[in-house]
């Protein structure tokens, strides 16, 4: 049996815990700001002093994955039928993907991050040097540059794949990943999966 909901359903079983782990995070947080400010700023630390290599080479493996599969041999794999026809042109599709995916955060972010880092530098750099204004404006492109939009790629092309090849309702990962969990899709695998993502 399917645990796939169409139309506006709410799925129990990936609402509530994602409710719960919400709840858990922000109550604490509301509950204890300075306390919760430096548990966030210890985590984030260590996240990034221990792993931030780790999500930049990442970062350099989604986009050199995502190049291998356009220009290799999936990249003529047609997101549709056969005899379906593009709703929308070439423009159109970048106009909405672009305003869609980062156009109010470029409007409200993209000016000041490099104000940020100059102010804040990277890498051990001296606040407001030659060197933090140079940096500045090259680290921000990790987060506007092709990279970021790699990483959100990821899991949008096997999401496509299953709507519009397999004609498999719903957006959701689980369904996505059906040929490779195979039975689990619709088992506790699946709930976990989906729990994740939201």
């Amino acid at each position: 049996m399917s645990n796939i909901h169409t139309g506006s359903a709410l799925d129990g079983r990936v609402f509530w815990p994602s409710i719960a782990v919400i709840l858990g995070i922000t109550i604490p947080l509301v509950m204890y700001p300075e306390s919760g400010n430096l548990i966030i700023k210890q985590l984030f630390g260590f996240a990034t002093g221990n792993f931030g290599w780790l999500y930049l080479l990442s970062g350099l493996g989604a986009v050199l994955f995502l190049l291998w599969l356009a220009l290799g041999r999936y990249g003529n794999v047609r997101l549709g039928r056969a005899e379906d026809v593009p709703e929308f042109s070439y423009f159109s599709w970048i106009a909405m993907i672009f305003c869609g995916g980062i156009g109010i955060a470029i409007a409200n972010w993209a000016w000041v991050e490099p104000i940020y880092y100059f102010d804040g530098p990277p890498l051990g750099f001296a606040a407001k040097s030659k060197e933090a204004a140079e940096w500045a404006l090259a680290y921000g492109q990790f987060h506007w540059g092709l990279t970021p939009w790699a990483i959100y790629c990821l899991p949008a092309i096997p999401i496509a794949y299953s709507m519009y090849v397999r004609r498999q309702p719903g957006v959701r990962l689980s369904v996505a990943a059906r040929g490779v969990l195979g039975d689990k899709a619709d088992g506790w695998l699946a709930t976990v999966l989906d729990t994740v993502v939201v």
